[in-house]
């Protein structure tokens, strides 16, 4: 059975906007992100209050991540591997990595650039691994990016499904759950002498650092963590899905959605950094995950056509998009 598909019906139901007007490509996929990142941060709130609140965030669960606290500071996203590119083999070397073919990985530079055919935290598919490098390619299984130059300074990649969002619960050291707290609470329990001894406790405190970007950990008190590993569960980061489209050399833009493929031909645009063909191709829409299940479909759909300014009651909604699942699963 195949799954209702969200951007097709969104795209059906946002065809016109109040004026009668065409939505543009560039106007429905913003409407889209922002509906996904609108959501999450909704259900974000439910499950900071309690897990138990919603399920929907569920997928995004990293747990029993560890992380090496060295002079009292951790960072995350933590597993981070340095790599180089070589143009002439269009390999991208990393010694004894443990990637497999299929996995997804983004890169980030510091100090240089990267080749110009690869995009700072834009998902690549792992292709042709051997023990010592690998290739890189926009679609699972698909053709290995052809790079223009080695790139300079250092670059790393990660998981891109382990991209650090926000902690949640209390990281565990050894046998002890530390205690997090932000700088306005530690300094609060310091002036109360009725909890100034809490701050004793080992405790944890998380900032966002603009030149690395990596969310700090730091551990307190800092003599107890010179080097100790610490567990931690976060939330990773959503890998926003959008609506893939390719505009022809006539200036048609072609839709298609999640798992469909669609034969480029040379000149084609693929509006989303990296691909623009220059041989004929077939590509993958550039999905990598859509994770929420049908209750959270018809909310983010609705936030879509808010966003858009288009008005439809909640309850038709639910029953355009039960008729919708049923004509997908009749097969």
């Amino acid at each position: 059975m195949r799954n209702v598909d969200l951007y097709k019906m969104a795209l059906n139901l946002t065809r016109k906007d109040r004026k009668g007007n065409a939505f543009s490509v560039g106007e429905f996929n913003r409407y889209l992100q922002m509906a996904n990142q609108e959501y999450y941060s909704q259900q974000l709130t439910k499950y900071e209050m309690s897990q138990l609140l919603t399920d929907s965030l569920g997928p995004f669960a990293v747990t029993g991540e560890s992380i090496t606290v060295t002079t009292a500071v951790g960072n995350l996203p933590a597993a981070e591997t340095t790599c180089t590119f070589t143009n002439a083999t269009e390999k991208v070397n990393s010694t004894g990595h443990s990637l497999s073919d299929g996995d997804v990985i983004i890169f980030n530079n510091e100090g240089g650039a990267m080749p110009d055919e690869v995009y700072a935290d834009f998902p690549y598919y792992v292709v042709n691994k051997a023990t010592n490098d690998f290739e890189i390619a926009v679609t699972s299984g698909g053709s290995a990016v052809d790079f223009s130059g080695d790139g300079t300074g250092t670059t790393k990649y990660r998981d891109a499904y382990k991209d650090y969002y926000h902690l949640i619960g209390d990281p565990l050291w050894s046998t002890t759950y530390i205690d997090r707290v932000t700088n306005l609470e530690h300094a609060t329990r310091e002036r109360n002498e009725l909890t100034k001894a809490s701050i004793d406790y080992p405790t944890v405190r998380e900032a966002y650092t603009v030149s690395t970007d990596k969310y700090k950990l730091t551990f307190y008190p800092t003599g107890a963590f010179t080097s100790e590993t610490v567990t931690v569960d976060y939330l990773r980061k959503p890998l926003v899905p959008f609506l893939d489209y390719v505009v022809t050399t006539a200036g048609l833009a072609i839709y298609f959605g999640q798992g469909d493929t669609r034969t480029f031909v040379a000149g084609d645009t693929y509006p989303v950094a990296p691909y623009t063909p220059t041989t004929a191709n077939t590509y993958d829409a550039q999905t990598v995950e859509l994770e929420w299940n049908d209750f959270d479909k018809v909310n983010i759909l609705y936030i879509i056509l808010s966003r858009a300014g288009v008005t439809i009651d909640r309850g038709d909604l639910v029953q355009y998009f039960e008729q919708q699942r049923i004509a997908a699963n009749t097969i």
